[in-house]
C-alpha cells in the first residue's frame, strides 16, 4: 500500500482507526476537541474501508514495532472522548425518557378533558366555517360523546376520570360510561374571536425561530397552524408541556406565541411578524390601543432598522384593518 509523501498533519484527522490490523479496522468518530489532542505517530496511507477510500492516520503503533510515548496520550485522549460521549448519550437518553413519559400521560381531570374538548370542537368548527365550495358553510348543531371512561376516587373526594387507550387492559369495575350532548349557544359578542380579519389557519412554520425538528413535533401532537398553537400555548397545564415538547425555555416559547397571536392577523406573515415583535408590538392588545400613523411610523422604522426588505412596508389601508380587528378580539375601547 503507497505511503503518502506529505508530513502528517494531525489536525485535519476526522476518522480515526484505533485496531492495530489495517485489515478490520475499527473506526471511530470522535469529538473535534479529542481530535485536536491527538498526534499521528507513523506516516498516513491509503486504505479501503466498506469500499470506500480515505487516508490512514495511525494514533499508535502496530504489534511488534518500537514503542512510542505518543501512543499512550492518544488512548488516554481516545478513551476520554468516548466517556463523555456515553455521558452525553446518558443525559440525553434521560431527557427522552421525560419527554416521553410526559406524552404518554393520560388526561385524568376534568380540566384536561374540558380543555382537549375545547380545542377539539374550536378546531372542527373554524374547519367546517371555511369550507370551499360556492353552495354553502356548515356549522355544528349538535355534539354527543359516548364513550368508556374509568373513573377514580380521591382521598379528598375528587372524582378523577380518563379515557381508556385500545391496547390496555382495565379492570372493568373501574369504568363507567361517559355521555355528554352539547348544543351551541350563541355568543353574545366576538370577543377572542377569529372574525374574518383573520386568519388563524396559517401555518407554524411562519412562526421565526422555529425549527423544522420543532414543527414535526407539533404536527404530531396535531398542532399545525397558529390557531392550533395558541389554544395550547397559553393554557397554563399544557404551555408547561409544550415546553418540554419542544426542548426550550419559557421565554422562546413565549416569543413563539407572541409571534403566533400577531400572525393571525390577515396581512401578517413571518417576516411582518418579526418586524412587529422587535417593535415591541407583540400582542392583539399592544396592536388595538395604537393610532395606524403610529402603528404605521414603527413598523417602517424597524422595518428598515432590521434591513427586512422580505416585509412589506405598512400602508394605512392595512394598518386600520389590524387595529380594528384587534379591537374586536381584545375589546378594547382605546383610540
Amino acid at each position: 500500500m503507497p505511503d503518502l509523501k506529505t508530513e502528517p498533519v494531525p489536525s485535519q484527522i476526522s476518522k480515526l482507526v484505533t485496531g492495530t490490523a489495517l485489515t478490520s479496522p475499527t473506526i471511530t468518530a470522535l469529538r473535534p476537541e479529542t481530535i485536536q489532542n491527538l498526534v499521528a505517530v507513523e506516516r498516513e496511507s491509503l486504505v479501503t474501508v466498506d469500499g470506500k477510500i480515505g487516508v490512514f492516520t495511525p494514533i499508535i503503533h502496530a504489534p511488534g514495532t518500537a514503542p512510542d510515548p505518543k501512543s499512550d496520550g492518544n488512548i488516554s485522549a481516545v478513551i476520554t472522548s468516548l466517556r463523555k460521549e456515553i455521558e452525553g448519550l446518558q443525559t440525553e437518553k434521560q431527557g427522552l425518557q421525560s419527554q416521553l413519559s410526559a406524552l404518554l400521560a393520560k388526561p385524568t381531570t376534568p380540566e384536561d378533558f374540558a380543555t382537549a374538548l375545547q380545542h377539539s370542537l374550536d378546531k372542527l368548527q373554524t374547519q367546517l366555517s371555511a369550507m370551499t365550495n360556492p353552495v354553502s358553510n356548515f356549522a355544528v348543531k349538535e355534539f354527543r360523546l359516548e364513550t368508556n371512561v374509568q373513573v377514580t376516587v380521591t382521598p379528598l373526594g375528587t372524582v378523577e376520570y380518563r379515557f381508556i387507550s385500545w391496547d390496555e387492559k382495565a379492570d372493568p369495575v373501574t369504568l363507567s360510561r361517559l355521555t355528554l350532548l352539547l348544543v351551541p349557544v350563541p355568543k353574545q359578542d366576538v370577543g377572542n374571536t377569529f372574525t374574518a380579519d383573520f386568519q388563524p389557519q396559517t401555518s407554524i412554520a411562519e412562526i421565526e425561530g422555529i425549527t423544522t425538528e420543532q414543527q414535526a413535533l407539533l404536527h404530531r401532537s396535531g398542532i399545525d397552524t397558529v390557531g392550533d398553537f395558541l389554544a395550547v400555548g397559553t393554557r397554563a397545564r399544557s404551555n408547561i408541556e409544550l415546553t418540554a415538547l419542544l426542548q426550550t425555555d419559557r421565554v422562546k416559547l413565549a416569543g413563539f406565541l407572541a409571534s403566533a397571536q400577531i400572525l393571525t392577523l390577515k396581512g401578517i406573515d413571518g417576516p411582518r411578524a418579526a418586524v412587529l415583535v422587535a417593535a415591541g408590538i407583540d400582542s392583539l392588545q399592544k396592536i388595538a390601543v395604537l393610532t395606524p400613523d403610529i402603528l404605521i411610523k414603527r413598523f417602517n422604522e424597524q422595518r428598515t432598522k432590521m434591513q427586512r426588505n422580505d416585509a412589506n412596508l405598512l400602508d394605512l389601508a392595512e394598518a386600520e384593518r389590524w387595529i380594528g380587528g384587534a379591537k374586536l378580539f381584545t375589546g378594547s375601547k382605546s383610540t
